[in-house]
């Protein structure tokens, strides 16, 4: 990343975002679409070479296989705690 990405600044929601910061948001929405329509894909359990993500219960075993609205709703829910730090134990 350029030192210009970085002094460039762009307004999104009132607040000002560097050209790199946008950058970088779009790079990880990309990697989260990505891991998201994969497990959307998944037509069954044969299918384990496709990443996934799963809810798991308190000893480890898997739950189910989330995906969808699912899955962005767990996201989002992930990353709240992490910003609150209220991670889960």
């Amino acid at each position: 990343m350029s030192k210009s990405e970085n002094r460039r600044q762009i307004v999104i929601g009132g607040q000002h975002v560097s050209m790199g910061a946008l950058l970088d948001l779009q790079r990880d929405a990309a990697r989260y679409r990505w891991l998201r329509d994969k497990a959307d894909s998944m037509a069954c359990m044969a299918c384990m070479a496709a990443p996934m993500v799963a809810s798991l219960a308190a000893d480890g075993k898997m739950v189910a296989l989330i995906d969808g609205e699912d899955l962005d709703a767990a996201v989002d829910i992930a990353m709240a705690r992490r910003v609150t730090g209220k991670a889960k134990t």
